[in-house]
């Protein structure tokens, strides 16, 4: 059989699949993920996202990141502030 030299990604049964804008899987490498059920109020979510060590380092980059926020529709936080305090922060 032959060696292909290229990166293989592996997702758990249940885990999350991210794809580009262009339906292309992204690196897992260059993807954040936050489960928004987990955060009671906005200045949690805030501190975890804006705080985040790979989002800080990653600013003033040229690098696409991408984030995935799942569970909105499940989150502690009404909506409209969740979407109101990312929309801000672009």
């Amino acid at each position: 059989m032959p060696d292909y030299p290229w990166k293989r990604f592996w997702c758990p049964r249940g885990g999350v699949i991210l794809l580009t804008e262009r339906g292309y899987l992204a690196d897992p490498d260059s993807c954040l993920h936050f489960d928004l059920r987990a955060y009671g109020s906005e200045q949690q979510l805030q501190r975890a996202l804006f705080d985040h060590p790979e989002i800080l380092s990653w600013q003033g980059d040229t690098s696409v990141l991408y984030l995935c926020l799942d569970s909105l529709d499940e989150s502690l936080l009404r909506v409209d502030t969740v979407t109101d305090m990312i929309a801000q922060a672009s």
